[in-house]
């Protein structure tokens, strides 16, 4: 019965030290990726990115620092990341807390961190919205050919009440 608790006990310690923690990569992840991307580095967050921020998320920000005033870009850098803490949320995702701080502003934030394909990966997805051409309803109504505007002063206020009680 001892040697069997004995057993029992050496057994569950071998288990605990086997199991490693993964805070440290968690946070590797999320340094490189808020790193690159509080820097306008958009490409550079990609090996820290998940699937689906790496096809979504990059793109996204690509095509919104294309169209970026690169004199506010450079007076906003650099950025400095700094990991507060993390909380793991299940076996297979974390949340990384961090504050930010630029020229311009200080932000206090969080990130998701995700196990995919066995590594640790930052899932941000952000997209522009798709727009749609408008439809007929929708660009009759913002026709500027279908408003009219009538000045305050010119409206014969017991004219437009009769007209109202007639269409009753």
């Amino acid at each position: 019965m001892k040697t069997t608790s004995i057993l029992m006990l050496a057994a569950a310690l071998a288990a605990a030290t086997s199991c490693t923690n993964p805070t440290k990569e968690i946070e590797a992840a999320a340094q490189g990726y808020l790193d690159a991307m509080g820097n306008y580095r958009i490409d550079d967050a990609a090996p820290y990115a998940s699937r689906e921020t790496r096809e979504k998320t990059i793109p996204t920000f690509n095509f919104i620092m294309a169209h970026t005033d690169t004199a506010y870009v450079n007076s906003n850098r650099p950025a400095t990341i700094t990991i507060g803490s993390t909380r793991m949320l299940s076996d297979t995702t974390a949340r990384v807390y961090y504050h930010k701080s630029t020229p311009i502003k200080e932000v206090d934030d969080s990130v998701n961190v995700i196990l995919e394909e066995g590594q640790w990966l930052v899932d941000f997805v952000a997209e522009l919205p798709r727009m749609k051409a408008p439809d007929k309803l929708t660009r009759k109504a913002v026709d500027p050919s279908t408003i009219r505007h009538i000045p305050v002063d010119s409206v014969d206020k017991d004219k437009l009440l009769s007209r109202k009680q007639q269409s009753r």
